[in-house]
């Protein structure tokens, strides 16, 4: 489960894929949250394998692109 901020401010990260077994509890904060997990990174595009991704995990992901979400959930 992804903490919150994890990857915040990464500016030479460029591309992710969250795969389908990665899973965020939907919470604000806490340990699992995946709040702002990218919050101000360098991505520019981003594949979204699980069923669901935490509140503001690509806020301020200014140079973001794409997003492919593959779970038709």
């Amino acid at each position: 489960c992804p903490d919150e901020a994890v990857f915040a401010w990464c500016t030479s990260l460029k591309s992710v894929t969250i795969p389908a077994n990665v899973k965020m509890n939907g919470q604000y904060s806490d340990e699992g949250s995946g709040y702002q997990l990218f919050f101000r990174c360098g991505l520019t595009s981003a594949v979204v394998e699980c069923a669901y991704v935490g509140p503001f995990v690509f806020e301020s992901c200014y140079s973001l692109n794409t997003v492919t979400f593959t779970d038709r959930n």
